[in-house]
């Protein structure tokens, strides 16, 4: 057995243990994961609450966590973070907490490959997005990244698939989620936001999306430059 297989198998097993032995690690997955899959966000800020000086950190890592599941989007946590902590701060949380996160997801793919992958999302989705990756270049994980109602946890297993580099992936994944992530913390300071302004930013970020797409062969080439 290769050296890399083993800190492979050996960090597997850590998580294990972990999650075997420590009450709160298997807490923090159950409850927090269960508050965003309902979309609960009083019950996700009292959870946040109880854990006082440590709340960001916690907001952080279940974030983290969050990215592993399919479906349930990460917007939910960005609008409790900013609710709770204030747009800026909350937009800071947000920003680290996904990008952790995406790069988590990236990296199981990449050591892992396919058996993982295809066991925690569906085959099918993870191949469109690498035709999708691999027709358009870099540029399409930045594209996605710019609307959070897209499963991004899924364009990141594809893009650990595939051939794409860890660098620009982190580049554009970091640079493509503040403005949405800003925007949705800003509305979202207010648990009581319009859910008009919600619509109208989401479109227009599909707009600026559009907008991007457009002119990916200068975007891919731009960013391209920073992984040489």
């Amino acid at each position: 057995m290769s050296k890399n297989i083993m800190i492979k198998v050996f960090l597997l097993f850590v998580v294990a243990i972990a999650y075997i032995e420590i009450p709160e690690f298997q807490k923090l997955i159950y409850s927090g994961i269960d508050f965003l899959k309902h979309r609960d966000f009083h019950g996700l800020k009292i959870f946040l609450l109880s854990y006082g000086n440590w709340a960001p950190v916690i907001s952080i890592l279940l974030m983290v966590i969050q990215s592993l599941f399919p479906f349930i989007p990460g917007v939910i946590m960005t609008i409790t973070n900013a609710w709770l902590f204030g747009w800026y701060l909350g937009t800071i949380y947000s920003c680290i907490g996904a990008l952790l996160g995406a790069i988590l997801d990236f990296i199981i793919a990449r050591w892992y490959g396919k058996f993982i992958v295809y066991t925690l999302v569906e085959k099918r989705y993870t191949e469109k997005i690498n035709k999708f990756i691999k027709k358009n270049g870099v540029i399409a994980v930045f594209i996605t990244r710019l609307v959070p109602f897209i499963p991004f946890k899924m364009v990141s297993y594809s893009a650990g698939l595939s051939t794409m580099s860890i660098k620009p992936f982190v580049i554009v994944t970091g640079i493509g989620q503040v403005p949405a992530i800003a925007i949705y913390s800003i509305i979202g300071e207010s648990i009581l936001f319009d859910i008009n302004k919600l619509i109208l930013v989401t479109v227009l970020l599909f707009l600026l999306s559009g907008i991007i797409y457009h002119f990916k062969e200068y975007f891919n080439g731009y960013i391209l430059k920073f992984n040489k």
